[in-house]
């Protein structure tokens, strides 16, 4: 029995130390990450478009209350429960990484039948776990006027 738990640890080392490390370039797994966000969005999908958001997410938009990983779970429930159909579309500004920790400045728009229905400027801070997963644990937002 002893063996059998040692080679069963040895095992599990091997494998962690085996694992590749986290990409240099966090950039494009970030947008990969918002792709996903999209789609999962676009299809109502709750489960998928939480997915983006770390457990311990601060999100906040000017003018209203902070908002914490539950919080935005409701509000899109009840926007997914409501039917719409609007799409959101980012246009990214840049992205920052350092290490585990990455910073997105983009502009978003949500089209709703052919008009902007919201129109804003966001600001995400990411961080990476430890496999390699990047969350926004910060998201701060405020609404620009369309011209």
């Amino acid at each position: 029995m002893k063996i059998f738990l040692a080679a069963m640890v040895l095992a599990c080392c091997a494998t962690a130390a085996d694992a590749a490390p986290c990409a240099k370039d966090g950039a494009p797994e970030i947008k990969a990450v918002y792709d996903h966000w999209l789609a999962a969005y676009r299809a109502h999908d709750l489960d998928g478009t939480m997915a983006i958001f770390a457990p311990d997410v601060v999100f906040q938009f000017q003018g209203a209350p902070d908002a914490g990983w539950s919080d935005l779970k409701a509000s899109y429930a009840q926007e997914f429960a409501g039917h719409a159909s609007g799409a959101w579309s980012p246009e990214f500004r840049s992205i920052e990484v350092s290490d585990d920790l990455a910073a997105a400045f983009s502009e978003w728009k949500l089209v709703q039948d052919g008009a902007v229905k919201a129109h804003n400027n966001s600001i995400d801070l990411f961080r990476r776990d430890a496999v390699c997963h990047w969350h926004i644990v910060r998201s701060l937002n405020y609404p620009l006027k369309d011209k």
